[in-house]
């Protein structure tokens, strides 16, 4: 019971200073990198995927950039305040049997333009 409650009062104080995922998007494979994100040496546009999360911060950030390879693995991680980094980005929300899957995946995607 106290183990519950201790993990439930971590969770609950994380959230408290991150703030909470309002939203998610995948960067769309066919879309270049936010002029912001610079891939590590050796690796391709091709070779990396890009999720942006919003957040309903109660203070600091409220947006975060996760690059990732094709493993998994956390490459670069950038955050900042929404309306300095998405600046000429595109966010398209989730639409049903409207050309939003990626890799076989159900996504909301975001595009640079």
């Amino acid at each position: 019971m106290h183990r519950t409650l201790l993990i439930a009062v971590l969770c609950i104080f994380s959230c408290a200073i991150t703030g909470c995922v309002e939203s998610s998007f995948t960067l769309a494979n066919e879309s270049r990198l936010p002029s912001c994100l610079a891939l590590p040496p050796g690796l391709a546009r091709k070779d990396v995927s890009v999720t942006l999360n919003l957040y309903a911060a109660v203070r600091g950030p409220d947006a975060k950039f996760m690059v990732k390879d094709k493993k998994g693995k956390k490459l670069e991680v950038l955050s900042g305040y929404a309306t300095f980094l998405l600046r000429g980005i595109e966010l398209m929300p989730y639409r049903e049997h409207a050309n939003m899957e990626q890799d076989g995946m159900p996504v909301a995607l975001f595009y640079v333009y």
